[in-house]
Parts: structure tokens; sequence; C-alpha cells
């Protein structure tokens, strides 16, 4: 007898793929890219200098930056919710190349700006090594138990 399962049942079965600091860190930088997502589409300017590089109120650039970080965010939030473990990494090792692009941007602006590239470096840095090991490892039994 084929028995249906609600999202909630999958997702919590699922989520048992995670260890709870692997968990806990992904929905943790997938609500950051909510957070910066919203504030590019809302106040543009604030969030252009937070970045490293000064526009203007009505920028179509803050707008197409928060909507791609927000859409991004959202995307990491539910696969680390629904418990899948690959789809998280794909998206962290994969969606490094954004922050890249985000530092190479403010260097195109601003020159050598330590301060700005070293969050987005650093953020593609962190990315890239937490997808990795989300795709190369598997949870401990102990993770698991809980």
């Amino acid at each position: 007898m084929n028995k249906a399962l609600s999202l909630g049942q999958v997702a919590s079965s699922r989520r048992r793929t995670f260890s709870k600091a692997e968990l806990v860190v992904s929905l943790i930088g997938g609500a950051l890219l909510m957070f910066i997502g919203v504030r590019f589409l809302v106040i543009p300017a604030v969030a252009g200098e937070a970045f490293g590089v000064t526009i203007d109120h009505a920028s179509t650039y803050g707008h197409l930056k928060g909507i791609r970080d927000l859409f991004t965010g959202v995307i990491l939030a539910v696969f680390a919710l629904l418990g899948d473990r690959r789809g998280t990494g794909l998206v962290l090792v994969l969606g490094s190349m954004i922050p890249v692009v985000d530092g190479y941007e403010v260097f195109s602006v601003h020159g050598l700006d330590v301060a700005h590239m070293s969050i987005h470096w650093g953020t593609a840095l962190v990315c890239t090594l937490l997808g990795i090991w989300l795709l190369k490892t598997k949870p401990s039994d102990k993770a698991n138990a809980s």
C-alpha cells in the first residue's frame, strides 16, 4: 500500500541528511542573502554603499542585484529545509561565482578596496568550501540521530 507523504514529512525525513551545524549555517546564509536582496530592492542607495559602490535611489542595478540575491537566498534556504544536501552544495558552489563578480565590480569602480573586496571574495571562498563539504561528505550517524 502506497502512503502519500506531506511536504513536511518529506522535509523532516530528508533533513537528517544535514548535521545541525550544516543546516544552521546554510539557513543563515540563505537568510543573509534574502536580507541583502530585500535591502537592495527597498533602499538601493544604502545597500550600494555597504556593497562598495555608489548607486542612486532609482538604480536599475540595485533592483537587479536585489532580486538576484533574494532569489538565491530563497533557493538556498529551500534546499536546506528540504534536506537536499546535494542541491544546497550545488547552489553554494555554483553561486559562489556571484560574489567573485561582485568583488570584481567593486575593484573596477574603486581599485583595490580591500575592505569591500575581502567581504565579496571571502564570501565566495566560504560558499565554495561549504558547498564542496556538502557535496563530498556524508553526515555522521550521530548527526543523523539528532
